[in-house]
């Protein structure tokens, strides 16, 4: 089965969740992505905590990391990006730098599913049932 790729963008630093609960909400989304057929790449639990945010090199080598891995996920003909906003509406950071580096990635019209609706029932049933929501 060859899967596409997608690229989970969601928020990572402390807001309205906690970290713990901002990785746990952007896995269940790479688990309901993974049942789907699809590939996905979350960095929250892989990437972001090694570099962490101590200090402004680390973050930057941490961020540079996070966007070359992206740049995989944008170079694949079916790659997509999936958003997962925060509940102001507004992204993060972290995900405005994702989403830009997208824009400049990808041709316009390719894939980003930002909404509930974009997802499959199936999708959004999982993560809204899911004890780690």
């Amino acid at each position: 089965m060859t899967r596409a790729p997608v690229y989970i963008c969601a928020p990572y630093a402390p807001g309205e969740h906690t970290i713990e609960s901002n990785v746990r909400r952007a896995c269940s989304l790479a688990r309901a992505a993974a049942v789907e057929g699809f590939a996905p790449l979350v960095v929250h639990p892989g990437i972001l905590p090694v570099y962490g945010s101590d200090s402004p090199a680390a973050r930057a080598v941490g961020l540079d990391v996070d966007l070359a891995l992206l740049e995989l996920v944008a170079a694949h003909p079916q790659g997509e990006l999936w958003v997962l906003m925060p509940g102001s509406g507004l992204p993060t950071a972290g995900m405005q730098l994702e989403l830009e580096a997208w824009s400049r990635l990808v041709p316009p019209g390719r894939r980003v599913v930002a909404d509930w609706e974009g997802w499959s029932p199936r999708i959004t049933a999982a993560i809204s049932a899911s004890s780690t929501w």
